[in-house]
């Protein structure tokens, strides 16, 4: 009876351990995670290697992209060097090809200017173009004064004289020498009169000029009376 009870309970253990997943609690997660660790790394190393190859792809296109600007920019400013070679070739065969324009020897050495510039020597009446040139500034309307003095009416030019006696630009000098040569004496007495009143010791060559060859009394003892003047400054 003894004997039977302790054979039931070896079959029982026996049973119990031979039982599936018995005894296998604390040693059974092991090896599977064993197993699957490999399995990780290679993932995370292919992870790392997709992550390296993106970023060596994103860097091949920025250099990519600053070398096509460069590229780009550089054609510019090479096309705008050409452009203004190009310019300044065609601008120095126009130059060689116009010859200079040299002023009648018969004329003082001034600037030319265009009429149209002063409608007020438009004016068809000679008082009203008189009037403008009186009304003038001897040296901001300087422009003005060297058209005036080669007007057509005497009365114009005998105000242009007299305006540029007072001037102090030196074409106003230049002008007033050149009227000296004028036809009518009272132009020829205003411009002598101007050149006393500017007190430019440079006019005497062209006073002594006046003085030979005016046949007027008037004028040849005015240009005298000058020419002291200015000699004794």
């Amino acid at each position: 009876m003894r004997f039977a009870r302790r054979s039931a309970a070896a079959i029982g253990l026996a049973a119990l351990l031979l039982a599936p997943g018995c005894g296998d609690d604390e040693a059974g997660p092991e090896p599977a995670a064993k197993a699957r660790a490999p399995k990780d790394r290679q993932l995370r190393a292919r992870e790392l290697a997709l992550l390296d190859e993106r970023r060596a792809l994103r860097n091949a296109r920025l250099s990519l992209k600053q070398l096509e600007s460069a590229s780009a920019k550089a054609l510019v400013a090479e096309a705008l060097e050409l452009a203004r070679l190009e310019e300044e070739l065609a601008r120095a065969m126009t130059s060689e090809e116009r010859p200079p324009e040299e002023a009648p020897p018969d004329e003082p050495l001034r600037r030319r200017f265009e009429p149209s510039v002063f409608p007020q020597l438009e004016e068809p009446d000679e008082e009203l173009r008189t009037d403008a040139v009186l009304e003038a500034d001897p040296d901001a309307d300087i422009e003005m004064l060297l058209i005036a003095i080669q007007d057509e009416s005497s009365l114009v030019r005998e105000a242009a004289a007299e305006q540029l006696g007072e001037s102090e630009q030196e074409l106003a000098l230049d002008a007033l020498i050149g009227a000296l040569r004028d036809d009518d004496p009272h132009v020829a007495l205003a411009t002598i009169t101007a050149l006393e009143w500017r007190d430019d010791a440079r006019a005497i060559p062209a006073l002594r000029v006046t003085l030979e060859e005016r046949s007027e009394s008037d004028v040849r003892e005015a240009a005298q009376d000058a020419i002291d003047w200015l000699d004794s400054r």
